[in-house]
């Protein structure tokens, strides 16, 4: 490093990181094959709901017997359930609850594990001991039977679900913040910030902090499908939002005594919860390559 390009470092040490956004990945990954399929469907189901308010359709949680197991129709366009409640009202607003349930819980179990990573890497050797063994406890358990645990002991509902999945997803990634964290620590920048007389929190949340924000940011793109199948199969078992709420999970279990006689009730939430899951993988996997390509050039 020549003492121009030193003194730059420790100028630009004082303002924080380099600027390291998730936009480029994002962006990078949209183009391609994989992330355009992706944002096709993204876009398709997003009009779909924007659009749902203008459609007419009835209350989701209203019920009328007349209409009882009611096959696809100009009144029900996708049929009704066995309380003759409207299954593309129900869908729709079970595709909002599910989309919104899994953002919540990838954003809290991220936040979990950025906390927990960064502090591990830079708060010491015990510090650094203690969070790790508390990880290592949390991956000993598989995470179904974790969230499984913590519902049985809050009891069925929608929040202690939520809780449940944050609780039982944030291990893994904690790990991976700490190495980014690790890696970041002994770069010329934030070495530079503490010559430069940067405070040790400002370091921490502005330099160390901000550049794991971004990589982990494009680490979660991966993490959504997974999370939207857990919530589904978790709510499939009954553990989800109580009724009258739409749930597709809890559609997909109020199904089950119906697949011979009314099978677009199984059908619907099957196709919805493929559409979520797809989209999110196909860009969580497009934003990771280019991520990769981007890290390699």
């Amino acid at each position: 490093m020549t003492v121009s390009e030193a003194v730059r470092t420790v100028r630009g040490a004082r303002g924080g990181a380099p600027a390291r956004t998730v936009r480029g990945p994002l962006r990078r990954g949209l183009r391609t094959p994989l992330g355009r399929i992706g944002l096709g469907i993204v876009v398709v189901l997003a009009v779909v709901l924007v659009a749902s308010p203008f459609l007419g359709l009835p209350d989701p949680a209203a019920q009328n017997l007349d209409a009882k197991l009611a096959p696809p129709s100009v009144e029900h366009w996708l049929g009704a359930d066995h309380l003759g409640r409207d299954v593309l009202a129900r869908t729709i607003e079970a595709t909002i609850r599910s989309s919104l349930a899994a953002c919540l819980v990838l954003v809290g179990s991220l936040t979990i594990s950025i906390l927990v990573g960064v502090l591990a890497a830079t708060g010491g050797r015990r510090l650094d001991t203690v969070l790790m063994r508390i990880v290592d406890v949390v991956l000993a358990v598989p995470g179904l039977i974790l969230a499984l645990a913590i519902v049985g002991l809050l009891g069925p509902g929608f929040d202690h679900l939520l809780i449940a999945l944050i609780v039982s997803s944030w291990a893994g990634n904690a790990r991976l913040a700490r190495a980014y964290a690790l890696a970041i620590v002994h770069r010329p920048y934030v070495q530079a910030a503490r010559l430069a007389g940067v405070g040790r929190w400002r370091i921490l949340l502005t330099h160390i902090a901000g550049g794991v924000v971004p990589q982990m940011l494009v680490v979660a793109t991966l993490d959504l499908g997974g999370v939207i199948v857990r919530l589904a199969g978790l709510s499939f078992l009954g553990l989800g939002p109580m009724p009258p709420a739409a749930e597709l999970g809890a559609m997909l279990g109020e199904s089950r005594a119906y697949l011979t006689n009314a099978p677009w009730l199984f059908a619907v939430p099957t196709i919805a919860i493929v559409a979520l899951t797809l989209s999110a993988n196909l860009i969580g996997e497009a934003v990771s390559d280019a991520a990769r390509n981007a890290g390699e050039s």
